[in-house]
């Protein structure tokens, strides 16, 4: 291979030897966590113990726009914009690689994971399986379109901040390539579904000008209940073609709570930060965090909310253990919320203070009754 991609060596290159359960091999390499483009680019260097060097491209960061100081990226020679839904889910990547005898396989990660497996509070092999099992041509698509692919998984059952009335599914977001994004509307889809396209600019335009109206469309599209649930679209994704694609994301108000606010980071994209890196592992520490959040915020701001981030960080994994004994209790009482709800919220009532029943049922509904519906 030619000169490395990024440095194995240094800080935010992660080592890792792991079994692909796809497909039976086993995986050994390193995963980019720093950069953008390269964001959670994998270089694998062994499968099953023999030499074959080769880079897994993945999901790249995508930026606002605009900076802090409200100053506006400058856009030109746009030969077209496409505006696409941003869903509120795990994103799931689908890739090929070879082994040393040129066999090629497909596989699935998250993002600075190499492969899906199970952790502790979570299983995102076994979600993604069911999505396999939904649209058995998606290994195909991935084959087709001669490119990576990047997914979302989202609904009920892996819900982040939005509430979706799906209980699981998944869409096509765009297609990857070396440094290189293709949008929806260049791959052949196969019948798989993807995200929506909102808007779509076949001359040129006033970005700023219309970039506020899609923003001012998802306000609309979007609310807060005295639950505290957020319902609609979580954002946009702007795809500016030109001789590439460069991505860039919108966010409603809602979501955004004043991005860069004089108070520091909304406590929900701290929160939602933290449910993140359980896509990654089930021990997520301050580092970690710290490094998602460098995604959209300086690092003077996180040092600023370390007390808060450290406290989130306790609660989503009090939350976690939780709604993980409440599944071991289902599970091993043989309980069936869908066919006898009675007895199953009983059960609970016993163990648990009655002031947490409304959040029991709602998580094993989304749990294990939904799938019954």
């Amino acid at each position: 291979m030619n000169e490395p991609l990024f440095n194995i060596n240094g800080k935010n290159s992660q080592a890792f030897e792991e079994e692909d359960t796809f497909n039976h091999n086993i995986l050994k390499g390193f995963i980019n966590r720093g950069g953008h483009s390269k964001y959670g680019l994998m270089f694998i260097s062994h499968v099953n113990g023999r030499e074959c060097p080769q880079y897994v491209w993945g999901t790249p960061k995508m930026s606002y726009p605009f900076d802090n100081q409200d100053r506006w990226v400058r856009i030109d020679n746009i030969n077209k914009i496409e505006v696409w839904e941003k869903i509120d889910g795990t994103n799931i990547l689908g890739f090929t690689y070879h082994d040393a005898d040129g066999n090629i396989f497909v596989s699935y990660k998250t993002r600075l994971r190499p492969t899906l497996g199970e952790n502790k509070f979570g299983n995102f092999r076994s979600l993604w399986g069911e999505m396999l099992k939904k649209y058995p041509q998606i290994p195909e698509t991935i084959l087709k379109n001669k490119c990576n692919i990047s997914f979302e998984m989202y609904g009920k059952r892996n819900k982040i901040l939005v509430e979706y009335d799906t209980p699981l599914d998944c869409a096509v977001l765009f297609g990857v390539l070396p440094e290189k994004i293709i949008t929806p509307t260049m791959l052949d889809l196969n019948n798989l579904p993807s995200v929506k396209l909102i808007k779509s600019f076949e001359t040129k335009i006033e970005f700023v000008k219309e970039y506020e109206e899609i923003r001012k469309y998802l306000n609309e599209n979007i609310s807060k209940g005295e639950d505290d649930v957020v319902r609609g679209i979580e954002g946009t994704v702007f795809y500016v073609v030109s001789s590439g694609v460069v991505q860039y994301k919108c966010k409603p108000d809602i979501v955004l709570e004043v991005h860069w606010a004089e108070k520091g980071i909304p406590r929900h994209s701290i929160y939602t930060t933290v449910l993140n890196a359980y896509e990654e592992t089930d021990t997520p520490d301050f580092e970690l965090i710290k490094s998602l959040l460098l995604e959209e915020f300086e690092e003077n701001e996180i040092i600023k909310r370390e007390e808060m981030i450290k406290k989130i960080m306790v609660e989503v994994a009090f939350e976690k253990k939780f709604k993980m004994e409440i599944r071991d209790k289902y599970i091993n009482k043989g309980l069936n919320i869908a066919k006898d709800k009675s007895t199953c919220m009983q059960y609970f009532a016993g163990e648990y203070n009655k002031k947490m029943a409304n959040k029991i049922f709602t998580f094993l509904w989304n749990e294990f009754g939904s799938k019954t519906k």
